[in-house]
């Protein structure tokens, strides 16, 4: 039977919206599911793209903006159901595209929920609370404590385990606290405070003896969960798919069902925005064409908005020990007067090869982009294009660190003991017999 559109856009998100747009862009006729309540999780860091991507600005772009939820009630091809505040919609579309944004995720921990817990959704632009505590440590939790911050809410952030950034490079994840805590964030990580009792105004951290020895004030406020965790997608009725934590998609973002493809929080992991930019990019072309565009996520950067700009490309430190044989690092950084000047970099080696990229200063998201392209090339490649690189992507302090860190690298290749150290020391003495 006929279809009535080439792509059916199950979203919530800016990323949804991206991908919707990007496919009316070739041609296509696209229809976007959104449901009636606005779940996206990043309106204090994406002001300026939220703004060109209203449903006002999509329609104009020929994209068809349905407000539902909706179920899949066929397989070949996708067919939906969309439940609106009027009656019902059957939607017929070649293939499909699901965008959901990420669920908050519930940690396990003691007597936190029990309190008065929410989502980051119910935080008001116009209302926000004097106090706020926010439960997660990912880079997102990170932007809405600072963003939160700067609107002067005194903000805590519970940390489920010791740390912040648990993705990133564990440099990167002290110099990020240092700067929380100049801010003025308070940080409870779980290992110091493993239980809390909650309180009519909010919850109290319980701490033994031997881990505080000055009591621990209660934590004040609202208690939103910011972490991100896959959507529930039981309601969606997917066909042929079975139900899992996350959805399992193949290099070309293709889930078990050939006419589905999948993008963002839906798979799991870290919900950025970028990295979901760069998946609607591949998914659109393979769900409009044919399967041909793939995501190299170990070139994927991004940064880290609010605090010192933080870019990051490639495997951290942990990640190539694990996954690389003969792993090298080579960084260099400068501590300025305050936690905010801060200029960072480490170059991450494994085999005479680039794999990993981690700055922090002004300037590195937009530095990390230009690096990336030399990740999984030989390192000597960007020691010999490095003066021609484009200084306007490098500011003197960043660049400099940068600099420093590749001539780690090429002092540590001229070491004694290495072979080209003894060579160079045979030449020169067979030079000097020679006068």
């Amino acid at each position: 039977m006929p279809v009535d559109y080439d792509l059916a856009v199950i979203g919530g998100t800016l990323a949804g919206r991206w991908a919707a747009r990007k496919a009316a862009q070739t041609g296509a006729r696209v229809v976007l599911i959104e449901p009636s309540v606005p779940t996206e999780r990043q309106w204090l860091p994406t002001p300026s793209l939220a703004a060109a991507l209203t449903p006002q600005h999509l329609a104009l772009h020929g994209v068809d903006v349905v407000t539902g939820q909706p179920s899949f009630e066929g397989t070949s091809p996708i067919q939906l159901l969309a439940r609106l505040h009027g009656g019902t919609r059957r939607i017929h579309a070649r293939t499909g595209l699901l965008a959901m944004a990420g669920a908050s995720r519930p940690y396990n921990i003691s007597g936190l929920m029990a309190s008065r817990t929410g989502s980051v959704t119910t935080l008001a632009r116009d209302a926000l609370p004097k106090r706020v505590a926010l439960v997660g440590q990912q880079a997102t939790t990170v932007e809405w404590a600072v963003a939160l911050r700067q609107q002067a809410c005194e903000v805590t952030l519970v940390m489920p385990t010791d740390r912040v950034l648990p993705t990133e490079d564990v440099d990167v994840q002290r110099l990020v606290t240092a700067q929380l805590l100049a801010l003025g964030i308070r940080c409870i990580p779980n290992t110091t405070a493993p239980k809390f009792t909650p309180t009519p105004s909010g919850i109290s951290p319980d701490t033994s003896a031997a881990q505080q020895s000055a009591p621990v004030d209660p934590v004040v406020g609202p208690i939103v969960l910011t972490d991100s965790a896959p959507p529930d997608l039981s309601a969606l009725n997917l066909p042929n798919i079975p139900q899992q934590q996350s959805l399992s998609v193949n290099a070309y973002l293709q889930t078990q069902h050939p006419r589905l493809y999948a993008m963002g929080a839906v798979l799991g992991g870290e919900d950025r925005l970028t990295l979901a930019l760069i998946e609607a990019n591949a998914a659109v072309e393979n769900a409009l064409f044919w399967n041909r565009r793939t995501v190299c996520y170990d070139r994927v950067h991004y940064s880290l908005e609010g605090l010192t700009p933080v870019g990051r490309a490639g495997l951290t430190e942990q990640q190539a020990h694990r996954y690389c044989d003969r792993v090298e690092t080579y960084q260099s950084g400068t501590d300025g007067a305050s936690p905010y000047t801060v200029d960072f970099c480490k170059l991450v080696v494994a085999e005479e090869r680039l794999v990993g990229i981690h700055l922090m200063g002004a300037g590195a998201d937009c530095a990390i982009a230009l690096l990336a392209a030399y990740l999984g090339l030989p390192i000597s490649r960007l020691i010999q294009e490095l003066e021609h690189l484009p200084t306007s992507k490098l500011s003197d302090s960043l660049g400099t660190q940068l600099v420093q860190a590749i001539e780690q690298y090429q002092g540590q290749r001229w070491r004694p003991g290495t072979w080209r150290r003894d060579w160079a020391e045979n030449w020169f003495n067979w030079r000097r017999s020679r006068r």
